[in-house]
């Protein structure tokens, strides 16, 4: 081979590696673009969903625990009233976490996308797009479960008030007939617990039943107990309006035993979880403050920066770890069974950082001016700044109801 075709060879084989590495680095860097973009979304989106949620949780809570005729009522109409106004925030509270699962969901989804992509990369880049993009997808796989943890409670508690209003309705039809067995007097009130009926088809389901059953199937085994009550019940005073009154009255004896195997300790009735949500609650901070360390270092490092193109420098990480802040706060109630005390953001940080897990690794690194809050009698008070567009976003954790 001619010395002129080896030099045309060799200059060939440098253009085709010039444009590979161009044509890699350029991959690279939309790459890192996509993957910046859906984390700057993909939270603020979340995060402004979970404020928005917020004022729903304070007013279900705040008329669950103070809404006098649900509390203390003078009779059971008034009790019914209370028990509407309870389960009427209890259900915007459900649809916002139905809503808030959705857009969870979507997101995995966006992020699910970029990981052809990302495996692809190599050297320190591709390491740390591989760690956020694995942390974020693992957050997501958490923040999923502890929503249907929620979900399952919640659900759980509308099964209870359906349970509390078919038992008021028993309980006044018990209060009108007495220990009649006179068929003509019973049938006259028999409408009275006509929501009874749907417990004597021993196939029936409350809406939701086998979704919370995977999380609390103690509870489902109450919730079964008191369909045969009712069930038991409903089929003797049936037999009663028919004149079978012997039939009735061994019925009755079913309604006994029933009644006894359907006591709900409402103080335990939604703990079987706690550990779980625990364990949950701690992984997702760890993960939120792992990406974020790996977006301070990719920052730090100004691996950003792309001849002739736009500098991927733009993440929203101190937002993100504002909110984790006020996570980690909850978190720290969980724990030692009181508030922080601290005033300012400094001090808040410090005493945060008593409990695990720890977040060091970007607790000194974090932007302080992306924060402001205020510690009260009554809340905690967050404002998380995004100091790219300025938007703000408030978070409260009230001290009591």
């Amino acid at each position: 081979m001619s010395a002129i075709k080896i030099r045309n060879l060799l200059l060939s084989l440098l253009i085709f590696l010039i444009l590979l590495f161009v044509g890699y680095k350029y991959f690279e860097w939309k790459t890192f673009s996509d993957l910046a973009g859906a984390y700057n979304n993909s939270y603020f989106n979340e995060i402004k969903f979970v404020s928005e949620m917020e004022p729903s949780y304070t007013g279900y809570y705040t008329e669950l625990f103070n809404n006098k005729q649900f509390k203390n009522p003078k009779d059971s109409t008034d009790y019914l009233l209370g028990l509407t106004a309870v389960e009427n925030k209890l259900n915007i509270v459900i649809n916002n976490d139905e809503g808030y699962r959705d857009l969870l969901n979507n997101n995995n989804d966006l992020f699910s996308k970029l990981k052809g992509g990302i495996n692809l990369l190599f050297g320190e880049r591709g390491s740390i797009g591989k760690e956020i993009l694995n942390d974020q997808l693992k957050y997501y796989q958490d923040e999923m479960e502890m929503n249907n943890i929620n979900l399952a409670t919640y659900y759980g508690t509308q099964i209870l008030f359906t349970i509390y209003r078919d038992n008021i309705a028993l309980s006044d039809f018990t209060k009108i007939i007495g220990n009649s067995t006179d068929s003509s007097y019973i049938s006259k009130y028999f409408d009275n617990i006509a929501s009874l009926e749907k417990y004597a088809n021993s196939d029936f389901k409350f809406d939701n039943e086998d979704f919370i059953n995977n999380y609390y199937p103690n509870f489902i085994s109450k919730i079964n107990n008191w369909k045969k009550f009712f069930a038991a019940y409903y089929a003797a005073e049936k037999d009663f309006t028919a004149g079978n009154a012997q039939v009735a009255q061994l019925e009755l004896q079913a309604v006994s035993d029933n009644a006894s195997n359907s006591y709900v300790d409402y103080s335990s009735i939604f703990n079987e979880q706690n550990s779980t949500s625990s364990k949950l609650s701690k992984d997702i901070l760890k993960l939120v403050s792992d990406q974020a360390g790996a977006i301070k270092d990719y920052k730090s490092k100004q691996l950003y920066k792309y001849p002739f193109l736009k500098n991927v420098n733009v993440w929203k990480e101190d937002f993100v770890l504002c909110q984790m802040y006020d996570y980690k706060s909850g978190i720290y109630y969980s724990i030692t069974s009181t508030y922080p005390v601290s005033k300012n953001v400094s001090d808040l940080i410090n005493e945060l950082s008593t409990i695990s897990p720890k977040t060091d690794n970007v607790d000194s690194k974090f932007d302080k001016s992306s924060m402001k809050f205020t510690n009260s009698d009554k809340k905690l008070e967050f404002t998380c700044i995004d100091r790219y567009s300025g938007n703000k976003l408030n978070f409260v954790i009230n001290k009591s109801y």
